[in-house]
Order: C-alpha cells, then structure tokens, then sequence
C-alpha cells in the first residue's frame, strides 16, 4: 500500500532522500558517480503542484552537491567539471519539471 501523495509527504520524502544521497557522497571516495543519484529527488516532487519547492531543491541539491565534493574522501581529486555536470542535470531536471507542470 502506498502513502497518499501529499505535498507534505513528499517535500518530506525528498529532504529525507536528499540527507541520504549526501551522508553516502560524503562518505564515499571521489571518482565513484554518487552525484547522480540527487536527481532522484525530483521524483518525490512529480506531482507537487507550486514550483517553490522544485526550485528550492534545485537549490539544495546544488549546494549539497558542491559541498558534498568537499568532504568527500579521496586523494585524487575528482575533476570538477563532472560535479558542474551534475548541477547542470539538476537544474535541467528542474526546468523540464515545471515546464511540464505549466503545460498540464
């Protein structure tokens, strides 16, 4: 049985998804694509209908993300331009969300 798809529910689904993808980016060494995962936030989001909070997670992924590169373990520095590809995703992600938020 699946909970009912408030916008309580899932705002509170998607900060709960966000605090996991960063607690395992942090802990797991640079070079291993963890950063992808962030995008699957927005699912908890689908059918929320203000744009407020996909612009308020587009946000938050791209500063977790950024700090995420900071504390992560490794000693080979990840290039950075796969982390600017990543907020880049969120952000287009974001975008494509509400664009089909606005046609429905």
């Amino acid at each position: 049985m699946l909970l009912p798809q408030t916008p309580a529910i899932g705002i509170a689904l998607s900060g709960l998804y966000l605090v996991t993808v960063f607690a395992l980016d942090v802990i797991t060494p640079l070079g291993v694509p963890v950063w992808l995962l962030y995008g699957g936030a927005f699912f908890f989001l689908y059918k929320h209908p203000a744009h407020f909070y996909v612009v308020v997670l587009a946000a938050a992924c791209t500063f977790l993300i950024l700090i995420g590169y900071l504390l992560s373990p490794g000693t080979q520095p990840e290039p950075i331009a796969e982390r600017v590809g990543a907020i880049i995703i969120v952000w287009v992600i974001a975008l494509v969300l509400i664009r089909r938020k606005q046609t429905a």
